[in-house]
């Protein structure tokens, strides 16, 4: 069955403003099959496999404990590297921007785009900080108001499709919602 609400939470601690999304739907749905393909050994993806754990235990988790003043410098770092020296996909965030915002002077285009840059910086930074933060701090960063509507899916075993948009850091809902169903 569906069932339309309205999701509402408090994004990041440097966020002004709670975000709600009104008539999200959420649907069940059930998987009759189950899609087990059969392994195949591969070289190549051996070795991304290795990478990826050298990548994860050898870089990010250490960075994820330095104290959170620092990551937060670390995302001024990331800005620059993307915005003044790369210019990271910067042709593709202006164009977007002025075909979205005609009425918008360049100067207004362009203070946007710095701002994009700086709050893209803190969600890689923050997607980093996530490996390691607990339970009660990520509560602080990300509560979902009405979790309750979900409840009677979750306890049924039912699977649930979320929809959410592409705000602030995201993964704080992947992670802390299962939690406060509990």
């Amino acid at each position: 069955s569906d069932q339309a609400t309205t999701i509402c939470y408090t994004p990041m601690p440097k966020a002004k403003h709670k975000i709600c999304f009104g008539n999200v739907a959420f649907q069940t749905i059930s998987w009759k099959k189950t899609y087990k393909p059969k392994p195949v050994y591969s070289l190549k993806e051996d070795t991304r496999g290795m990478l990826n754990t050298w990548l994860f235990y050898g870089i990010l988790l250490p960075i994820s404990y330095l104290p959170i003043q620092l990551l937060y410098g670390l995302a001024d770092f990331v800005y620059f590297v993307l915005y003044r020296m790369i210019g990271y996909r910067k042709k593709v965030v202006v164009t977007n921007l002025h075909n979205s915002f005609p009425e918008k002077t360049d100067k207004e285009i362009q203070l946007i785009t710095k701002n994009f840059y700086h709050h893209l910086a803190d969600i890689f930074v923050e997607a980093i900080l996530n490996l390691r933060l607990s339970q009660k701090k990520l509560f602080e960063r990300y509560r979902c108001t009405n979790a309750d509507v979900l409840l009677p899916y979750y306890e049924a075993g039912k699977s649930i499709i979320l929809m959410s948009a592409h705000y602030n850091n995201w993964e704080y809902m992947i992670t802390t919602l299962e939690h406060q169903l509990k």
